[in-house]
């Protein structure tokens, strides 16, 4: 038994520096951890010999927490992606509970000789758990250097349990990308950082650093995979009313890439609802219709049996003629992340409708969440530009952006 103690700040005594080490050697032939908190970031050391693993249809379990709602979306698509879940030898959980945290930090391995090594202690699988940015206390267990078999025996049983205990309350299994979709909607994971995040990546409370010393990770966490995120280019900068909206996402943030699928012309008071005079109504959502796209569409039909086509619909129970569907969509206001809420689409099924014969739009996408974003005098005449998830595993994911710098003139001219 070792006791690991980052207060010395000496690299030796980072998780980083014990997880290369037991690494080192392609003898895991099996990886559980549970963390309190997570970020993809953390699984620099992990991410090739989890791949391997997987690969070889080796045991991986692993259950993150997202207390307070704090996990990211786009972090667990990336562990999700990177253990190609569905897999049957991979069980994947997240851990969320109302008024209490998931707190456990232990990581798992059991070689191909039957060692088992093993870490308990306070360091979550973040970039700054990993790398020691903060005091981690913690300590390391081996067989190999005479450890109990019994004890790491209990560590490997704690992961476990909760995939084989059905009556375990607060878990809720990662089987599909549709369970992160939904956990998103619930608000079980957040579509961008909070301040709780912030502080456990290392930048929260910036205010008073002057009264305090700054500590420095004493081990870089490797990056990994591949990552892409279509960044969008010419932005301007924020009128001072949208400067408080919109958080710059780093690059390495999304795996996703994107199809661009609908581009409309110079929004209107209508379509970004924003309260004007007797000519304004504000509907609460924004009509798809042909706009700026030059693809020659039947708007009528395009966003239903088209762009939106692949998302779970259901009847409105209200209205037999209206279909409703939910999908997550990133929010970009010049080139910056606003958020990533669930928002709403409903279609007109009604091809009889006077609606239909004058060929006006039959599907809306409700703002929602997102009309405080969008509901800005300073965003008229600027130019949506609509992107839907390439190649999505299962539901897809959208995007949408709203530019300035693309005004109607400007595209008529293109």
């Amino acid at each position: 038994m070792k006791y690991l103690d980052s207060g010395l700040r000496d690299p030796s005594q980072a998780l980083g520096r014990w997880l290369e080490d037991v690494l080192r050697e392609e003898d895991i032939v099996a990886v559980r951890w549970q963390s309190g908190f997570f970020s993809a970031d953390g699984l620099g050391y992990l991410a090739s010999t989890l791949e391997r693993l997987r690969e070889d249809g080796s045991p991986i379990s692993a259950l993150v927490g997202s207390n307070n709602g704090d996990t990211l979306r786009s972090d667990v698509e990336r562990l999700a992606h990177l253990l190609k879940v569905p897999s049957p030898s991979v069980a994947l959980g997240v851990v969320s509970f109302a008024g209490a945290f998931f707190h456990p930090k232990t990581y798992h391995f059991t070689r191909r000789d039957g060692s088992q090594a093993a870490y308990v202690g306070s360091a979550n699988l973040t970039s700054a758990g990993v790398g020691s940015l903060h005091v981690e206390a913690g300590v390391v267990l081996d067989t190999r250097e005479g450890d109990a078999s019994e004890a790491l025996a209990s560590i490997r049983a704690g992961v476990d349990g909760w995939f084989s205990d059905s009556e375990r309350s607060g878990l809720t299994l990662i089987d599909s990308p549709e369970a992160i979709v939904q956990l998103a909607v619930d608000g079980v994971l957040a579509a961008q950082p909070t301040p709780r995040s912030q502080s456990e990546s290392g930048y929260g409370n910036a205010g008073s650093s002057r009264r305090r010393p700054r500590l420095r990770a004493l081990v870089r966490v490797p990056r990994w995979g591949t990552v892409e995120r279509q960044t969008e280019v010419g932005g301007a900068v924020p009128d001072e009313d949208l400067d408080d909206i919109v958080d710059e996402v780093p690059a390495d943030s999304s795996i996703i890439t994107w199809d661009l699928v609908w581009r409309s012309k110079g929004l209107s008071k209508r379509d970004l609802n924003i309260p004007g005079g007797d000519t304004t109504n504000a509907t609460g959502s924004i009509g798809l219709k042909k706009g700026d796209w030059n693809e020659e569409i039947d708007h009528r039909h395009y966003f239903r049996d088209d762009v939106f086509a692949d998302l779970p619909w259901s009847q409105d129970a209200r209205k037999p003629t209206r279909e409703v569907a939910t999908a997550v969509f990133e929010v970009w206001i010049d080139g910056q992340l606003a958020g990533e809420p669930a928002l709403t689409i409903s279609h007109n099924t009604d091809t009889s409708s006077t609606t239909y014969a004058q060929k006006n739009e039959m599907t809306h996408l409700r703002w929602g969440e997102a009309k405080q974003w969008v509901a800005k005098q300073a965003l008229l005449d600027a130019v949506l530009t609509l992107y839907r998830e390439q190649n999505p595993l299962g539901v897809p994911k959208f995007r949408i952006s709203i530019n300035r710098t693309l005004a109607a003139e400007e595209l008529q001219t293109q």
